[in-house]
């Protein structure tokens, strides 16, 4: 089952307000390479395509150093996107569980914006992408934030 629903539109209001909540990401949300057995021919298929769209300018290419797993499934949805088609299968329980070996609070900071870019480069045409990115990008300031309190003020604050 698809993870994202990118039919839905793009909302201008999450260009403009960056405090508003957004109401597009409801239903059912899972880690995309944890928890969903994805058709490999699929990804296989995209590989290149998103290969394509981390280069730049020549041979520099742009790879996020966190959330590729997000980006890569992001962009398997929308290479293949039609409405109520399944691209991946659920796991039967208990293995859809996630097993984390560490305490949730040393998860390592990411920036969701950056694999967000590289989605609306390659799929301008989905709007849940765009609302994605502006809230990401709203979210850009606050991590930093939490990056540097980490840094000067160690994680137990």
């Amino acid at each position: 089952m698809p993870i994202a629903p990118l039919d839905k539109n793009f909302d201008i209001r999450h260009a403009i307000w960056p405090l508003m909540e957004r109401k597009d990401n409801q239903g059912y949300h899972f880690e995309n390479f944890n928890n969903i057995v994805w058709k490999n021919q699929m990804v296989q298929e995209a590989l290149p395509e998103l290969s394509q769209v981390t280069k730049l300018m020549g041979a520099l290419r742009w790879i996020p150093s966190s959330g590729f797993d997000r980006l890569l499934g992001l962009f398997v949805q929308a290479k293949f996107f039609r409405k109520d088609a399944i691209i991946g299968h659920w796991m039967p329980k208990p293995e859809q569980i996630r097993y984390i070996g560490k305490d949730p609070s040393l998860k390592p900071l990411r920036f969701h914006v950056v694999s967000d870019v590289l989605l609306v480069k390659k799929y301008p045409q989905y709007g849940y992408l765009w609302n994605r990115f502006f809230n990401k990008l709203y979210g850009v300031p606050r991590t930093v934030g939490k990056a540097w309190k980490w840094k000067f003020y160690g994680r137990e604050f």
